[in-house]
């Protein structure tokens, strides 16, 4: 009987140490900002098309330059994730609500968002969707794919660290 409630204290303790440890580590809930360079040598080196698609946004003047990359070939785009780089953090702030409200119109599904020291991120599965956008300083990463791309779209985010 001794053994075990030594074995259940241990445990304990080493859960106790575990949830500290990690009760730091989420103290700095920060991201680094990519670059559109970074971005298209990510998209680059998963097999992507990359393409600067700016002049689709001729008439937003605080929009610095948006890339895309994916599953892309002429006029035929099978799925696509956006990097747009902005003139101020608060203009990307405004446009990642903007996109966030968009998705948040469609019903049901499951939504995560996290905020962080400089960066926010919304995520819904919704309607055969996955919808994805996240601001970090002044870039923002939009993501609205069907279901069946959505592993290939995450593999491109998190490869920028978004």
């Amino acid at each position: 009987m001794k053994k075990l409630s030594s074995l259940i204290k241990a445990v304990l303790c080493m859960a106790v140490a575990a949830a500290v440890i990690l009760s730091f580590a989420a103290c700095d809930l920060s991201k680094e900002t990519a670059t559109a360079d970074s971005f298209k040598t990510a998209a680059e080196d998963l097999g992507l098309t990359v393409e600067d698609t700016t002049g689709q946004y001729a008439g937003y003047e605080f929009l610095t330059s948006c890339t895309t990359a994916g599953s892309i070939s002429g006029e035929n785009v099978e799925w696509s994730v956006d990097f747009m780089v902005l003139d101020s953090e608060a203009n990307a702030q405004s446009s990642f609500e903007t996109n966030k409200d968009t998705f948040e119109s469609v019903s049901g599904g499951a939504t995560t968002e996290v905020n962080g020291t400089n960066y926010s991120s919304y995520t819904k599965n919704a309607d055969g969707k996955y919808m994805y956008v996240c601001r970090v300083d002044n870039t923002l990463v939009y993501a609205n794919v069907d279901s069946e791309y959505k592993d290939a779209a995450i593999a491109l985010i998190q490869a920028i660290g978004y």
